[in-house]
């Protein structure tokens, strides 16, 4: 990316030097060697704004494939069926739940922003719950 940038440095100030040139030349009344410098400004002009372009999709990108961990979790047995759960957040205690079953859920409330909003720095918002463990049979969860 550093790559790109210094190329759109360099073509916009080739650009700005072709447009100094570019009206010197009309000042001066020649026409034909204004028409080169209008070219040439006109290539390189396009040139730093495509590498522009370029990097601002490349960023953007990555700011709306972007995740990040909010939480883990750990689990020790302490019995048939039954875990101790720590879940860990960054920033906050970490929370001890005891489930029962052979499978967990953990519930969250997450608000995504729209593409504009994300590019522009909003991360999205996430509320952690409910941590529940439950049984994949319905006839254990029974008994």
């Amino acid at each position: 990316m550093e790559i790109l940038l210094a190329a759109s440095v360099i073509f916009g100030f080739l650009a700005l030097i072709f447009l100094i040139r570019l009206l010197g030349s009309l000042r001066r009344g020649r026409l034909i060697r204004a028409g080169g410098n209008g070219l040439t400004f006109l290539a390189t002009s396009a040139a730093s704004a495509a590498a522009a372009l370029v990097i601002f999709n490349y960023v953007s990108y990555n700011r709306l494939t972007s995740e990040e961990q909010i939480s883990q979790i750990e689990f020790r047995r302490i019995g048939d069926n039954e875990y101790h759960a720590r879940l860990m957040i960054e920033g906050e205690h970490d929370q001890f739940f005891r489930l029962r079953g052979d499978e967990w859920q953990l519930d969250a409330r997450i608000v995504n922003w729209n593409a504009p909003a994300t590019i522009l720095g909003l991360d999205p918002l996430y509320r952690l719950e409910r941590i529940s463990g439950r049984f994949s049979s319905i006839d254990v969860t029974r008994s």
